[in-house]
Order: C-alpha cells, then sequence, then structure tokens
C-alpha cells in the first residue's frame, strides 16, 4: 500500500510519484502525512497552490528531516535525499503546469 500521485496531463516517469506506507515514505520522515493533510481535499486534489504550500512546510521541516537520517546508514540517507529531490521536482512540475495532482491514498 502506498500514495499514488499522478499528474495527468504529462505521461511516463514525470507524471507520477509513489510513496510507499512502509519505512521508504519520504512524508513520515518530515512527520507529515498522506492521511492527516491539510494541503490535500477531501476528494484527493493537491492543487498548485497547495503544492507550494506543501513544499513550504517540508522545508520547514527539514530539521526533523535531518534528525531522521541521522538515524539512518549512507545508503537510506542517499535514497531518502534522491526521493525528496523527486518529490520536490514532481510538485514543481505541478505548479509550472498550474495543474492539480490526482492522489490516491
Amino acid at each position: 500500500m502506498g500514495a499514488d500521485l499522478y499528474i495527468n496531463s504529462t505521461d511516463g516517469e514525470k507524471g507520477y510519484f509513489r510513496d510507499s506506507y512502509n519505512n521508504s515514505n519520504l512524508l513520515w520522515k518530515f512527520d507529515l502525512s498522506y492521511w492527516k493533510n491539510p494541503y490535500i481535499s477531501k476528494t484527493g486534489k493537491l492543487s498548485p497552490t497547495n503544492a507550494k504550500r506543501l513544499l513550504k512546510a517540508m522545508k520547514k521541516k527539514k530539521d526533523i528531516f535531518d534528525k531522521n537520517m541521522s538515524k539512518e546508514d549512507k545508503e537510506s540517507i542517499s535514497y531518502f535525499k534522491d526521493k525528496y529531490k523527486k518529490f520536490k521536482a514532481f510538485l514543481n512540475l505541478a505548479i509550472k503546469l498550474k495543474e492539480s495532482i490526482d492522489c490516491s491514498y
């Protein structure tokens, strides 16, 4: 199980992001959740405006992310930093396209 996020106007890897509900979950490393996320509507939409807000929230919680990374091995740290980079690019693509993200979780 996990969160599947889609930008419908794009094809392939750029328009899709998955975050599994296990120890590899990126938002959990920021003490955030898909289930209790004020930026995602009840219909499962993340608007471009709220994508910006989510990016800001993650930036504000960078200290929590860093603290959680201090408990990880080098391979995991690299994994999560790469996943964070990809997630930011995904959100920024939706913002640039002015398109909401469909969230299934």
